[in-house]
């Protein structure tokens, strides 16, 4: 058997010598720009009130947890917000499954409060990194291209998710062709950044045209698309071991961390959202647009480049 070499190297000596620190590179790139920013770590938590419910402490436990893996474990925020978005969410929604909550959440926060959850999307959607894009028209192509087994369930939320543009989208950003993911990507993110009729030239893909507006997406739609693509597709990931460690690879970069920021800011506005459902006096919809506001800031601000 061939010696270990480069990052698969490492990740071993990692473990085999802890406690001791071995940093990856993309993780001392990151560690870099901690140390020269005046912040902790580039998020803002919000201010929440009393409650002396054992639910609303549950969540509460589950915010400082992920709180407490940052800065340099983002991708631990949005596992514990999305605790709370399952859990929660199944409450909010009357769903005894998760993928009902996921599916459903997204109109039982309008419901509450129309007008703050559609300047809440237009904030997130309008701060959405490339990266991010590009994951989420990932998945899609492959999910079309690979309708099998636990694929179909990411197929049918893909689907709910796209409804009419989906085969217009996965011919015009075919599976197996380079720039395909990239192309479709950004689509994704001027699909959801988009609230009126544009005047761009029309892509030939009747369904793709943004000039149109029943091809836009309503806000509603926006946010259910976030939830589902994003955060429950990074969730299951996770959850069923289908990654590596996303800071410890060969191709990790400051764009995966500010990415996975992305990921834990919509993941704690959306269970913020939640709790807001259970309990009405501890957090206000008021409250998460300005702090998702603030976060959509940090992530800019930190990143620079890297988040675009």
């Amino acid at each position: 058997m061939a010696a270990l070499t480069g990052e698969k190297k490492r990740r071993l000596d990692m473990h085999n010598g802890w406690p001791q620190p071995v940093a990856f590179r993309a993780e001392g790139e990151f560690r870099k720009l901690i140390q020269k920013s005046s912040s902790p770590a580039p998020f803002v938590a919000a201010r929440l009130g009393e409650s002396t419910s054992n639910e609303f402490h549950i969540y509460l436990g589950n915010l400082v947890d992920g709180l407490d893996a940052l800065p340099y474990r983002p991708d631990y925020m949005s596992d514990h917000c999305f605790r709370i978005i399952d859990g929660g969410g199944k409450q909010a929604t009357n769903e005894k499954g998760t993928g009902g909550a996921v599916k459903n959440l997204a109109h039982e926060l309008f419901k509450q409060d129309q007008k703050h959850w559609t300047e809440i999307v237009d904030v997130l959607s309008q701060g959405m990194p490339t990266y991010t894009g590009q994951y989420i028209a990932k998945n899609v192509i492959l999910s079309a291209a690979q309708k099998i087994d636990h694929h179909d369930e990411i197929y049918r939320r893909v689907k709910y998710s796209l409804g009419s543009r989906l085969a217009d989208f996965i011919a015009k950003y075919p599976n197996g062709v380079s720039g395909s993911a990239y192309r479709g990507g950004n689509y994704i993110r001027k699909l959801l950044a988009t609230s009126s009729p544009t005047s761009t030239p029309s892509t030939g893909y009747v369904n793709l045209d943004l000039n149109s507006s029943s091809n836009l997406l309503p806000a509603d739609e926006k946010l259910r698309l976030i939830i589902s693509l994003l955060l429950y597709m990074l969730r299951n990931e996770r959850q069923h071991g289908a990654t590596v460690s996303p800071f410890r690879s060969s191709t990790a970069n400051l764009k995966r961390y500010a990415h996975f920021y992305y990921a834990a800011i919509c993941a704690y506005s959306v269970a913020l959202g939640v709790i807001s459902l259970r309990f009405p006096t501890v957090v206000t919809s008021t409250d998460i647009l300005s702090v998702t506001t603030a976060n959509i800031a940090e992530l800019k601000l930190f990143f620079g480049a890297n988040a675009t």
